[in-house]
Formats: structure tokens, sequence, C-alpha cells
């Protein structure tokens, strides 16, 4: 599993940082400025990339939850260490599903954060409130998720990823990103 890490532990440090990414991302969307702000701030802060990414490939076309949570596991075991204290983990996006299956299976944290959580009821019902209520955007997310056109139109990586004012020169360089870790999405 690749992961990112920024920061030193010490006998005194506070927990650790896991970040954890959603769809159609790695570790790499943490780096630039979430490993370095937490850092700076004296935490130990890391940022894994979930198995199905680029920077964590599997064979399979996709990967279940249960795998995703796996993962965690091995990374808060074998990377942070025995003695280590639990890690306060944040998970964006889909990610968010991993962290709470994470805990329900008896996986320890300090805290947490879910930013833009899928709900454990899944995206489901999260979609079809969508459809309910603007039809549009919910074609925008489908079409961005489902075909992966966010991986190859900024347009639409913008409108999923970004926020109106990010520059094509921000996006463009990372679509090869967002297509490499759709792989087993």
């Amino acid at each position: 599993m690749e992961w990112l890490k920024c920061g030193v532990r010490t006998s005194v440090s506070p927990p650790p940082v896991v970040f954890i990414h959603g769809t159609f991302h790695g570790a790499w969307c943490w780096e630039q400025h979430w490993l370095e702000h937490f850092s700076k701030a004296g935490l130990e802060a890391h940022a894994i990339s979930l198995r199905g990414t680029s920077g964590s490939p599997a064979d399979q076309t996709s990967v279940k939850i249960t795998e995703h949570v796996a993962d965690l596991k091995a990374f808060v075991a074998e990377a942070l260490g025995p003695g280590a204290p639990p890690p306060a983990i944040v998970g964006h996006s889909f990610a968010s599903a991993t962290v709470l299956k994470y805990l329900e299976a008896g996986g320890a944290a300090s805290g947490i954060a879910l930013i833009c959580g899928v709900p454990p009821s899944g995206n489901g019902p999260m979609t079809m409130r969508f459809v309910r209520r603007n039809l549009g955007q919910a074609w925008s997310i489908l079409r961005g998720f489902a075909f992966k056109t966010a991986t190859r139109e900024p347009d639409v990586a913008r409108r999923l990823f970004f926020d109106e004012e990010t520059p094509a020169s921000t996006i463009d360089p990372l679509l090869p990103r967002l297509a490499a870790d759709s792989k087993s999405a």
C-alpha cells in the first residue's frame, strides 16, 4: 500500500492523523496542503492510497469496502506500529463509509472527521434524492462517475471535485491522476 507521511511522532505527540481519499483519488490529494499543514502544527500526518488506486493497484476491476477496511486496519497495525495511540482518521467522500465500517469492525480511532461523507446506506438513496431534486445535476454526477468523464473532461472534473474558480492549469495535470485512480471504481 502506498502512503505518504509528514511530521514525526514523539513520546508527547498527540495521536497521528490518517487521511483517506474518496473516489478517483489517492494519497496524493492530501499531500500539497493537508499533510504539510498538520505537520507544521506538530502532528504526524499520513495519507494512504486505498487498494485499486494507482498508488495501491489491484488486479480486480472492483474493490469491496471490506478490502478497504482491511487495508486501513493493516496500515494502522503495521505502519503506525504497536504502542502507537489510535489515530485520528479523516475520511473524504466514499472513504467516510470505509472509516465507519472500520470502526464497526472493531478498529480503533482517537477521533474521526468525515468530510462530504457517503452515508452508511451507500450512494443509492443519496442518488435518488439528487434525481428528484435536480435531474441535470444527477445526470452530471452519473456521467462524471459511472462513465468516468471526470477523468477526461476538465469541466466535469471541475464541477465534481473543484470550485468554479479553479483554473484549467490546475485541473488539466490532475486528469491523468483521476483516471489512474478510477480503474477499480
